[in-house]
């Protein structure tokens, strides 16, 4: 649920699995691919590169995978795995 974050809210979650997670603990998030953001039927979505999620996983994780899938449409979703340093 993650891709319903503003940014701001995103960067603190992703703070906040850093810090409870255990060493070498795995992370598994899936992010809608765009540039923007969007009220869909009633609901905040926040899209997002690859580049991003790189950035704002890479301090705290070791990135494991990140691929892109099909979830309605070819490559419309960002697969992120992710090991805690």
């Amino acid at each position: 649920m993650l891709h319903h974050l503003t940014d701001e809210q995103l960067i603190s979650s992703v703070n906040k699995q850093a810090e409870i997670l255990n060493p070498n603990g795995v992370v598994c998030h899936s992010f809608w691919k765009g540039e923007s953001s969007e009220v869909f039927k009633g609901l905040f979505v926040n899209y997002h590169t690859i580049k991003e999620v790189e950035e704002l996983f890479q301090n705290e994780f070791e990135i494991l995978s990140i691929e892109l899938y099909k979830e309605f449409e070819a490559d419309d979703s960002i697969l992120f795995i992710g090991r805690r340093s």
